[in-house]
């Protein structure tokens, strides 16, 4: 075995996995507070990307603020998205919630054909890369890595210590024990919205320069974050971590000694057989 080769896929699937993280904590988040699955998901992740880049390349904005900007602005449309088409219908059907967001999600991939319509390259402020025992560890896959553990841990920190992230767990917990204890619940909405969204946003800039930035690429990833749900378990964020990553890795090493034509059904194959074997998820509390 070339154990080159090897180490090569495993680092280029955590690059991956880093962006399938914070794609599906965007999800996982969402649904575990409001109980909404949503579809527009994939559009946040890549008007996060295609925002970054408009910055950079047309207000030349440094790469930082750039990067900051862009989150925030796709923060601030997943709120307005809340308030319009989601909070309003969320004491009707959960069908109903699912096709608003669908609605959502095509309204703003239309707009976003007609602002992009072509894919773009998003290039870092540094170039070049490292060589490790024969692996090559780009600058955009460090990036990732590197961004994504950041994020990770920001948001684990904010939940767990900041007093309305514990308000955000305790409302995904028990939300009419959340209304008697005097937390405004639907300010938690839109603000758990608004994460969600900003997370996906992130995790389309660091996807930006490993891929490339287009409108298609949201619809891409959103498959394989319901498949992250699914077999973690909805609402585990620790269970989206694990498997986000390990199925960045997994789906590397599938396409490098498997298949490469047949590397984009690995996650649904984990998840028929999670949905088979044990269909709460890995990681779901008993």
């Amino acid at each position: 075995m070339d154990w080159a080769t090897l180490g090569q896929q495993v680092w280029n699937g955590l690059a991956n996995g880093a962006v399938y993280v914070l794609f599906s904590l965007g999800l996982t988040l969402i649904y575990g507070v409001l109980r909404v699955i949503n579809i527009a998901q994939g559009e946040f992740f890549m008007l996060g990307a295609l925002t970054f880049w408009s910055l950079r390349k047309f207000l030349e904005m440094d790469f930082l603020v750039a990067l900051v900007v862009s989150i925030l602005m796709v923060a601030v449309l997943g709120f307005i998205c809340n308030r319009l088409a989601v909070r309003p219908l969320l004491t009707a059907s959960p069908l109903s919630t699912l096709l608003s967001t669908l609605a959502v999600s095509y309204v703003l991939i239309n707009v976003a054909i007609i602002l992009w319509p072509f894919p773009q390259v998003v290039k870092l402020p540094w170039a070049g890369g490292l060589d490790l025992v024969g692996i090559n560890i780009s600058a955009a896959s460090l990036f990732s890595i590197a961004a994504g553990a950041i994020a990770v841990t920001l948001l684990h920190l904010f939940v767990t210590r900041v007093r309305i992230g514990k308000e955000i767990e305790a409302t995904a917990e028990d939300i009419e024990g959340a209304k008697l204890v005097g937390i405004n619940v639907n300010r938690i909405y839109d603000l758990t919205f608004a994460i969600g969204a900003g997370l996906a946003a992130v995790g389309g800039i660091l996807a930006a320069p490993l891929w490339q930035a287009s409108t298609s690429m949201g619809q891409l990833v959103l498959l394989k974050g319901f498949a992250i749900l699914v077999v973690a378990g909805l609402g585990s964020v620790l269970g989206c971590v694990v498997v986000g990553l390990l199925g960045g890795i997994g789906e590397a090493l599938f396409g490098q000694y498997i298949s490469m034509y047949y590397k984009e059904g690995f996650f649904y194959g984990i998840m028929i057989l999670t949905l088979l074997l044990r269909p709460e998820g890995l990681f779901a509390k008993r």
